[in-house]
């Protein structure tokens, strides 16, 4: 049996939370997206152990627990930075792009470009890539996890990257070329050692009855012929 999305948004309440610049409604739906995203992540792994799947059907299911185990990661790691201040914000707002005319120096083309910036009344978050997050959240050392953690998640996020299938290099930088069952289990060993940290004090089944992450613990599956 899958885990109940409301015992996951319970789990998830210790952190995502109400704080400043993040509502009660917001944090409350943020809950529900990763709880969602957690149920879907469990059939993933379900598949994988239950289905006998073509070696390119395994690639793309391990693809696709990578892809949603980052958004998982991404959302907590916003809700921290924001837990202690130390999110992006700005106090200007972008309102117009002015551009000059072409002009020459030489034989090259050039242009001028300006942006004007309006003050805000009040600073406002700044979106953050994932990158930006890991980075914040590991040198503040936000979040009390292994340096193997850390070291993976840079890997695991350029991974993550491959949801833009178009973006390759050449015929050999496929999917089924760059995703494996390594991959798979690194991901999986990551989140597990996410949720399981100091992070959330309270954790199943103690404090969660019928809440199990052990569909995050490596499992060994054979592979059918492509």
């Amino acid at each position: 049996r899958s885990n109940l999305v409301s015992a996951l948004e319970s789990f998830l309440e210790q952190v995502i939370k109400p704080v400043p610049k993040l509502d009660s409604s917001r944090a409350k739906g943020i809950r529900k997206n990763v709880a969602y995203s957690l149920q879907y992540l469990e059939f993933l792994e379900q598949c994988d152990r239950d289905l006998h799947l073509t070696s390119v059907l395994a690639t793309l299911n391990y693809k696709a627990f990578i892809i949603t185990s980052c958004s998982v990661i991404e959302a907590i790691f916003f809700c921290v930075l924001l837990q202690n201040r130390r999110a992006a914000i700005t106090e200007w707002k972008s309102v117009e792009k002015v551009q000059s005319n072409e002009f020459r120096i030489g034989e090259a083309c050039y242009k001028i470009e300006n942006e004007i910036f309006k003050k805000l009344s009040e600073p406002e978050l700044q979106e953050m890539s994932f990158d930006t997050m890991c980075k914040r959240v590991e040198g503040k050392k936000l979040i009390k996890l292994g340096q193997d953690v850390y070291r993976r998640i840079p890997y695991l996020r350029d991974l993550r990257n491959r949801v833009h299938i178009y973006g390759i290099e050449n015929s050999t930088d496929t999917d089924y070329m760059r995703v494996n069952k390594s991959d798979f289990d690194q991901m999986k060993s990551t989140l597990k050692a996410l949720l399981t940290c100091s992070l959330f004090p309270l954790q199943p089944p103690k404090h969660f009855t019928g809440l199990s992450f052990d569909f995050l613990n490596e499992q060994k599956v054979e592979l059918a012929t492509t």
